[in-house]
């Protein structure tokens, strides 16, 4: 006859076992016996807390039955105790694929290597969208990237993917062992790491990028254009990726998508990517994009730096006018907290309606 370990006993206790609340846990008869049992009084006696490390085997393989692969796999993970009594379940590709998401977002190397090993699938997203390649690029570990890499079953869309996300956090160690592969688009890969400001990850991708088809976009995403009500805090990097950018060939006079200038762009709040954009030959006067000079969209923007720096230009023309007549002064002068500004534009020459 089937007789059911006391659970309160201190043998079966662990001092840093996490603990259950609910008794349902604890159907855990594997024998019809033990099944006849699951109402006895012992069980009835059990305090609402019971601890589950040094329970017998078969119990905490059945308490395993009511968890998901999830949950399962995280509890194998964080205790080599539960790993081994575990040891035929984790191997299930379903729950070890799940293990090698958990320990590549977190970067526990030995589960990583633990869940390859009980033949993990590389190409899981358990209830993402994102595979363990994408993790790890984007973390920047290398190591875990070379792994994976070398599994050949890696489908060709997830390492672009993880390209970019490599290139999005400036990993270049990451980028260059994606490049090896041969896949993805090094333009996607390079608009990520030069939208984020990653000069060194530029630099690595700009030597194999089609600068020809691609450069001028680029070129303006550099000197600040991150699109409507996206613009990040720009600083010193921009101008080193401008500079980039000018030295492998890209015209200072580029233009983007949307026809505006990257010295328009930078005249937003650039004034580092202004001086590089301009010492290269940009035009000052440049009214392509909505026919606004880059000195009207300073002033629109109340970029004090901008302006100075433009009105030092030698060919600079103080009042061309926009699409509806607008000048830079008139433009200042429509706004009230332009004082200043339209004091320096009278003074340089500008001349009023």
């Amino acid at each position: 006859m089937y007789s059911a370990p006391n659970l309160t006993d201190p043998r079966y206790l662990h001092p840093r076992a996490p603990t259950y609340h609910h008794l349902w846990l604890i159907d855990l008869h594997m024998t019809p016996e033990m099944r006849a049992y699951r109402n006895g009084p012992a069980i009835k006696t059990l305090g609402s807390e019971v601890h589950i490390f040094k329970l017998p085997v078969e119990i905490i393989l059945m308490i395993g039955s009511y968890l998901s692969h999830e949950s399962l796999a995280l509890l194998c993970l964080r205790n080599t105790y539960l790993r081994d009594v575990f040891s035929h379940e984790i191997s299930a590709s379903s729950i070890a694929s799940s293990a090698l998401l958990w320990a590549v977002k977190v970067g526990q190397s030995a589960t990583f290597s633990f869940a390859l090993r009980c033949g993990a699938n590389v190409n899981s997203t358990g209830q993402g969208v994102r595979t363990a390649l994408s993790f790890a690029a984007e973390r920047g570990d290398v190591l875990m990237v070379e792994i994976l890499l070398a599994k050949e079953v890696l489908v060709t869309k997830d390492i672009s993917v993880s390209f970019q996300w490599a290139a999005s956090n400036g990993h270049v160690d990451v980028i260059d062992s994606l490049l090896r592969m041969k896949h993805g688009s090094i333009e996607c890969a390079l608009l990520c790491a030069t939208s984020n400001y990653h000069p060194e990850a530029v630099a690595r991708l700009i030597r194999d990028a089609d600068l020809d088809l691609y450069g001028e976009d680029l070129m303006c995403t550099a000197a600040g254009y991150r699109g409507i009500n996206l613009d990040l805090d720009l600083g010193n990097d921009t101008a080193a990726l401008v500079k980039l950018y000018l030295a492998a060939g890209v015209p200072a006079n580029a233009y983007n998508s949307s026809g505006m200038s990257a010295l328009q762009v930078a005249s937003k709040n650039n004034l580092k990517a202004m001086e590089a954009l301009m010492a290269a030959g940009a035009d000052v006067n440049d009214q392509k994009y909505d026919s606004e000079t880059p000195l009207m969209r300073a002033v629109r923007f109340e970029f004090m730096d901008g302006v100075d720096v433009l009105l030092r230009a030698r060919d600079i023309k103080l009042d061309l006018q926009d699409n509806v007549g607008n000048t830079a002064l008139s433009i200042a002068e429509s706004y009230g907290t332009c004082k200043t500004i339209v004091a320096v534009l009278l003074a340089a020459g500008a001349q009023g309606r």
